[in-house]
């Protein structure tokens, strides 16, 4: 019916059939269908007493996974409300009606009177604990309370559209109407013509919201008096006087003297009069787009434009744009104004300085040689470390210039800087552990996610790389050119192949995958056929010879019984065993065997879901991304 009722108010019929109507509604009900089964069996999963204390005390909103006789529990429930109000929805239909298990929830979250019993929606201190955190649960107090005039009020303060469930007596009340339209203008629309006209309430809805001009009664929209007053307290209510009005001198003035942008509304005549574009400039610099052609190459409104904000040299004229000191005082306001001034200007060495020391990110509008001047690349990442991504490639490489940027990052962008830097830096332990200490996860999870933030300090890497693509290697083989690889790359599962020296090691192998992508920029997770173990892509240490030797003796294990002994044998020769020897003397630290053997116990013991991979590999610790299931009805899959 919904559905039906959007496609008349749009006036779709004639374009929509009633077949594609039906199959819509039928797609709608299986959906729903499957929501409702699948909600059905996780329901009932937390079924132990302490398993469900323990998850709601951390988690109040996990008591819907609980069996019926838990969500019946009183001091259950009890716990779960002063966790999370939203657990309310959860208890079981007797506890709705319990009075200090709704009045918890109540104080916390005013929705949480939805799903109160019935005979609670009568209690006038639960319904005005409810409103004062969220006027419009009005709505589900009983009839006599939304003719109490005390609750109404207490409710449309905190909430003007509160005053559409008050009691038609109420409405129409004018003391209560004036609150109610200070607090959103947009009010004034439902209520009475009486009300509408009064100058009082129509002046407090204006100041709220230039909208409410549109409701208010025409009479006052035409007295001159009445719109100067109200263009005195919001001058964007221009755009709803009338043709005349907007052509006067002393209205427009009155109204770009308040807001700036009022201009919009003004008549074309004004828009190209020096002064009430000037006024308009002084309150909103961007307000120079709305001026005439003319008036935008005029230098002193531009200037005054580009002092109150420097973003409005993108309206000037291309000549001004071009002008040094005028763009040398517009980068000094907004740094990023560099982006709109003239090309010869972008490769002004103090322009661009200028630029960069209060906007860092503004060097990605520098010329491409600027980008690569050590002295200003250091003005950029010091006020903003996300500038190391806009750098010359030679100065990603630089440990100081990298160790700068992540200091000065801003939270939530250290994974981008990251990205900006060379790979050899990603396993320097420095500029790794100041990674972690800058990195914000609350803000990584909830932008990207939506991740429990708890689960994301525990497990960061499954944040960091779990946009990755996995590298899957089916085969690693040793033969009298080198060592010969393949791999699969990503779902698309592009085969790649290549060949490399004895003595290459994981992470050569892994920087050749990621080569094959979008270049050295990227994320990957790399996995081996031939064992399970956790497998770093940055791990210059280990030899790729061990992975070969392994593949050959997986090879042999699979080798059907019909095969003769010399073909069984011949994945693990002498000499292939004389060449994984050399190659492990020419290996770097190949004592970190005892670190990585360590690793390996300690998920032996600890999570029960198998490891992503080592993303991480520095000189002092080994991080490990391990998988976070998507249900968390259970305390062992929180990560």
């Amino acid at each position: 019916r919904l559905a039906w009722a959007l496609a008349l108010r749009a006036q779709l019929l004639p374009h929509i059939g009633m077949a594609e109507l039906e199959a819509a509604f039928r797609r709608a009900r299986r959906l729903r269908g499957h929501e409702e089964q699948t909600a059905r069996q996780v329901r009932g999963s937390i079924r132990d007493r302490e398993e469900a204390l323990r998850v709601v005390q951390r988690d109040g909103r996990m008591l819907r996974f609980a069996t019926d006789e838990l969500r019946d529990d009183r001091d259950l429930a009890l716990v779960a409300v002063r966790q999370s109000a939203y657990a309310i929805q959860w208890v079981s239909e007797n506890l709705r009606s319990d009075r200090e298990i709704v009045l918890t929830a109540a104080k916390q979250k005013g929705i949480a009177l939805e799903w109160a019993g019935t005979e609670l929606r009568s209690d006038p201190e639960i319904v005005l604990e409810a409103v004062k955190e969220n006027g419009e649960m009005l709505w589900c107090a009983a009839k006599e309370l939304r003719a109490d005039r005390a609750i109404v009020l207490v409710a449309v303060r905190q909430r003007g559209s509160a005053l559409n469930f008050a009691s038609e007596v109420l409405r129409l009340d004018r003391t209560l109407v004036l609150e109610a339209v200070k607090q959103d203008g947009e009010v004034l629309r439902d209520v009475s013509v009486g009300l509408r006209a009064d100058r009082e309430v129509v002046l407090a809805a204006v100041a709220q919201n230039a909208d409410a001009m549109m409701w208010a009664d025409t009479a006052l929209v035409e007295d001159r008096a009445f719109v100067l007053e109200a263009l005195r307290r919001n001058g964007q209510a221009l755009e709803f006087t009338s043709e005349v009005l907007r052509a006067d001198r002393e209205v427009v003035l009155t109204a770009v003297c308040q807001t700036g942008d009022a201009l919009q509304w003004a008549s074309e005549a004004l828009q190209g009069e020096e002064a009430v574009v000037h006024e308009a400039v002084l309150q909103s610099g961007n307000a120079l787009q709305f001026a005439s052609e003319t008036l935008r190459g005029n230098r002193d409104l531009v200037l005054g434009a580009v002092l109150q904000c420097g973003d409005a040299l993108q309206f000037a004229s291309a000549g001004l744009c071009a002008d040094r000191n005028l763009v040398l005082e517009a980068v000094r306001q907004e740094g990023a104004a560099l982006h709109w001034a003239a090309k010869g200007l972008k490769g002004d060495r103090e322009v661009v300085q200028e630029a960069v020391r209060h906007c860092g990110e503004a060097l990605q509008f520098g010329s491409v040689a600027l980008r690569g001047d050590r002295d200003l690349v250091m003005d950029a990442v010091r006020d903003n470390g996300y500038a190391m991504r806009f750098t010359a490639q030679e100065l990603r490489a630089e440990r100081q210039f990298v160790l700068e940027a992540l200091q000065q990052c801003a939270s939530g962008t250290v994974a981008d800087v990251l990205e900006a830097v060379s790979w050899e830096l990603c396993t320097d332990p420095e500029l790794d552990l100041e990674a972690w200490r800058r990195e914000d996860f609350e803000g990584l999870t909830r932008n990207a996610l939506g991740m429990d933030c708890e689960v994301a300090r525990a497990n960061p890497f499954a944040v960091r790389g779990s946009s990755a693509r996995v590298c899957s290697v089916s085969e690693v083989v040793w033969k009298d050119t080198g060592l010969h690889c393949r791999a699969s790359i990503g779902l698309s599962g592009m085969e790649v192949s290549g060949v490399f020296p004895d003595s290459a090691t994981w992470g050569d192998l892994g920087r050749w995958l990621r080569q094959q992508q979008e270049g050295d920029g990227c994320y990957i997770h790399m996995v081996f056929h031939s064992h399970d173990r956790p497998v770093s892509p940055f791990d210059a240490h280990n030899p790729l010879m061990d992975i070969a030797s392994e593949f050959a003796e997986a090879s042999a294990r699979a080798a059907p019984a019909t095969a003769t002994p010399a073909a069984s044998a011949a994945a693990s020769t002498p000499e292939l065993a004389a060449v994984r020897a050399a190659s492990r003397s020419r290996s770097p630290a190949r004592g970190r065997e005892r670190d990585r053997d360590d690793c390996e116990a300690l998920l032996a013991n600890g999570p029960q879901h198998p490891p992503i991979g080592v993303l991480r590999f520095s000189a002092d610790r080994v991080l490990v991304a391990l998988p976070i299931a998507a249900s968390r009805s259970r305390s062992r899959s929180r990560g």
